[in-house]
């Protein structure tokens, strides 16, 4: 009976957790935008806006996109890979505000970059996080590896488009590492390419989403070079731009 009071509590502990999240997730959505939008003077005083507030039309609007995006992505997984654990709900918590920050200061065009790089940070923790927990999840059979094994597994086979084997956390970490990029050649010394940087960043989260809901018939997401493929040439096109329009300068 004790075994069975104690499976119930942890039931309901993960399903509380959702909940919270859920919760936050609506209000970072409704009060980070909400500020953002009537925060800004041409809303206030009924005008087109600026170019310097066009720029931050641009970051609400990556801010929005990723929020929405994540929460379509987080409820799907934690249907099957509940929150358990107090890491990943601690990571969760953690990236409801970070969207929050991410609003609040859209007015600021050298924060988003590196609070987008930190966001798909947190994305990867997630993933190794959750794959420690469910390993069965990403792998066809885990042969009693550890957990360690099973993370390190679940990225190489996955990015050798192994066949029964989630490549999730594979596509997270390799469009992850587009975005650092992204920020990388964008954001420093200082981000004086706005309308740039938000479209090769906005085209990585749509391909990332892309990538993440593909479904073949035994693997979720894009063949390996279909992906890499897709990040060099943004990252190519990207940083030949970003070269041009310093040169102009």
């Amino acid at each position: 009976m004790s075994g069975t009071g104690c499976g119930k509590d942890i039931e309901s502990k993960a399903e509380d957790r959702a909940d919270l999240v859920k919760r936050l997730f609506a209000v970072a959505i409704s009060i980070g935008f909400g500020a953002a939008v009537i925060s800004a003077d041409w809303v206030k005083e009924g005008r087109t806006p600026s170019v310097i507030e066009a720029k931050q039309i641009a970051i609400v609007a990556i801010a929005i996109f990723v929020t929405v995006l994540s929460w379509d992505g987080y409820l799907a997984s934690i249907r099957t890979k509940k929150l358990y654990d107090w890491p990943r709900f601690a990571i969760d918590v953690i990236l409801v505000f970070t969207y929050l920050f991410l609003f609040a200061t859209s007015k600021h065009s050298n924060f988003w970059l590196p609070i987008l790089s930190f966001i798909f940070f947190l994305y990867v923790v997630w993933d190794i996080l959750t794959i420690h927990q469910f390993p069965d999840k990403y792998l066809p059979q885990t042969n009693g590896s550890t957990p360690d094994k099973a993370i390190t597994y679940t990225y190489i086979y996955g990015a050798c488009d192994r066949p029964n084997v989630d490549r999730g956390p594979i596509s997270t970490l390799s469009w992850a590492i587009y975005i650092w990029f992204v920020a990388l050649i964008f954001g420093f010394p200082s981000n004086d390419n706005v309308f740039l940087s938000c479209i090769f960043a906005f085209a990585g989260l749509i391909f990332y989403r892309w990538d993440k809901s593909h479904k073949a018939e035994t693997n979720r997401g894009l063949p390996s070079f279909v992906r890499v493929g897709l990040i060099v040439v943004l990252s190519c096109c990207g940083a030949l731009i970003r070269f041009w329009s310093s040169s102009l300068i």
